[in-house]
């Protein structure tokens, strides 16, 4: 039996399919599979409607449990910290005496208050499980104030520091994610398997450019505090030779207004605000464009949308210095540059003059390694974690 517990991330979400795409992958698989969840949106600080449950659970071929917690508008705060501990406990208590050590527990790096009750399950049931870090706190968090930033490491710490080096498997989505399990759990590996792609919603195609004086470029998803448009913006500003497209939000990005005011100021006729689209047309959507933009100021990024351009055979011109611009760089799918206007328009002023070979290139490289990141490649190499933990045969 396989057990995902994902507290943020269901089939009732609309960001992020990474464990709903595994449940269904495991279930194809001929695997027996309960997910548990919460009938609180992390992204949008709400409830689900019981109608949106149901319908829901029609749609899927394996047990969704959903978990009542309490609700919390801050993600840093003590309403989140008690809505945390409630889904922890209940998930805990509706495992117990239902799990043993043929069975497979997958849960992700937080909340930190569900790893340290899940290693205390583990202790008592034998269960393997697997540790799926896509975030780590307490780094994620940019807390301008030191005494808060303190406390809430503190508080962190309390729980990984008693629960990561228990667990059975690791898996990581982002490069330097390693260090955080190194300083948790010293001398345990983990094995890279990012977010990727669904196939499916992506067909196979040759990119095209289309031969007019114009290249566009894209920005898909919310603009939040890590995200910063506007040096590209001013870049490009009014030059005829560059077009920016801003798809995915819909105003509710904590940046959204700045870039929104910037550009109605200032008269930007040349950076379009699309708002938000179906996830169903992303994929048509992204073929309209030469370029994907991934201007993302954290420190360890390994996003959503690199797999959106790359599925889409879309170069991308990443801004900062991250694990994103490194994995870009490294691969030659694209281009790398700091968060300085000018500097941008430098390596514009190189892929104008010679769109065919820079952009050509960079689309070439990509057809050559997007394949290994498709959910169902990836997958397959966690299949392999997964029945490793199960019946403790080797990783192959």
């Amino acid at each position: 039996m396989i057990y995902i517990v994902s507290q943020t991330e269901s089939i009732l979400t609309n960001r992020g399919k990474r464990h709903p795409d595994l449940a269904n992958f495991l279930v194809e698989n001929d695997y027996e599979l309960l997910y548990i969840s919460s009938n609180y949106y992390h992204a949008e600080k709400r409830f689900f409607s019981p109608t949106e449950i149901t319908k829901a659970i029609s749609k899927i071929d394996y047990k969704l449990e959903i978990i009542n917690i309490t609700a919390y508008q801050s993600n840093i705060s003590i309403a989140r910290v008690f809505s945390n501990l409630i889904f922890a406990y209940k998930t805990q208590k509706l495992l117990r005496g239902h799990i043993d050590k043929e069975d497979v527990v997958i849960i992700p790096s937080r909340p930190v208050e569900l790893l340290l009750f899940m290693s205390r399950l583990k202790r008592k049931t034998g269960a393997k499980v697997i540790l799926d870090i896509r975030d780590i706190w307490p780094d994620a968090f940019n807390i301008k104030n030191r005494f808060l930033k303190s406390l809430f490491s503190s508080y962190c710490n309390y729980f990984l520091n008693r629960s990561i080096n228990h667990f059975d498997n690791f898996i990581h989505t982002c490069p330097s994610f390693t260090q955080w399990l190194s300083r948790y759990a010293p001398g345990k590996r983990s094995i890279f398997i990012p977010l990727g792609y669904n196939q499916e919603r992506y067909q196979t195609f040759q990119k095209v450019r289309n031969r007019e004086r114009i290249i566009h470029f894209v920005y898909i998803g919310l603009i939040q505090y890590q995200i910063d448009l506007l040096p590209f913006i001013k870049a490009i500003e009014n030059n005829g030779a560059f077009h920016l497209t801003i798809i995915g939000d819909d105003g509710t990005g904590e940046k959204f207004k700045s870039v929104e005011d910037y550009i109605i100021v200032n008269s930007v006729g040349n950076v379009k605000m699309l708002g938000q689209i179906s996830q169903e047309l992303v994929p048509e959507e992204l073929l309209n464009y030469d370029v994907g933009l991934l201007p993302m100021k954290a420190d360890y990024v390994f996003p959503n949308k690199l797999f959106d351009y790359l599925a889409s055979g879309l170069p991308i011109l990443s801004l900062g210095d991250n694990d994103a611009s490194r994995f870009i760089e490294e691969n030659g799918i694209g281009w790398k540059c700091k968060f300085d206007a000018e500097k941008i328009k430098d390596i514009l002023n190189r892929i104008s003059s010679t769109p065919e070979d820079e952009i050509q290139k960079a689309s070439e490289r990509i057809s050559l390694i997007s394949g290994q990141y498709s959910r169902e490649v990836l997958f397959n190499d966690l299949l392999k974690i997964v029945n490793h933990a199960s019946t403790n045969a080797e990783i192959i």
